[in-house]
């Protein structure tokens, strides 16, 4: 069996994989509205602009691109400005926000460094040939792992913060 984009050198994740990351990148949508609901529109701004690039980085996952790195970039200024301003809004619930995004965090390096192994580093007894169910599995291993961590659980957290502390505080 020949499996898609396996071996193409420009793509990363062939796109019948990558259009999860398309569907759960509709979470930062509705993290957005909530942001906007409460009066931060620089946060809103700023998850309306990973709501565009990310589902447009999805669309088809290239190694290198100019939008996988602005993409990239906003996730992460999303992120400080959720860790450095919006959680001392956060309260009694700031601990919680800290510890979902050490987890996400150091489930994702783990994630990439056993990716890498799989399918770049040919010395690795984790290597997955290409065009095998091996390579299948540690495509789709990798981005729902991914998307599990940063675009399910640190939005589902973000937005139970914000709102349990806004109704603990009412």
């Amino acid at each position: 069996m020949l499996y898609c984009q396996h071996n193409d050198e420009k793509i990363l994740v062939p796109q019948h994989i990558s259009q999860y990351g398309v569907y759960t990148s509709h979470i930062f949508i509705i993290t957005a509205c909530h942001a906007f609901y409460e009066n931060d529109a620089t946060l809103g701004s700023m998850l309306l602009f990973l709501y565009i690039t990310s589902i447009t980085n999805w669309a088809i996952v290239y190694r290198k691109s100019i939008i996988k790195k602005i993409d990239m970039t906003i996730a992460i200024c999303s992120i400080i400005k959720i860790s450095l301003y919006n959680s001392n809004g956060f309260h009694e619930y700031k601990n919680m926000w800290l510890h979902a995004l050490y987890t996400s965090i150091s489930v994702v390096m783990i994630n990439k460094y056993i990716f890498y192994n799989k399918i770049y580093n040919t010395n690795s007894k984790l290597y997955c040939i290409p065009n095998t169910l091996c390579r299948e599995n540690a495509y789709y291993n990798n981005v729902i792992i991914h998307i599990l961590s940063l675009h399910i659980f640190l939005p589902i957290i973000t937005l139970y913060c914000s709102i349990s502390s806004k109704y603990l505080h009412a």
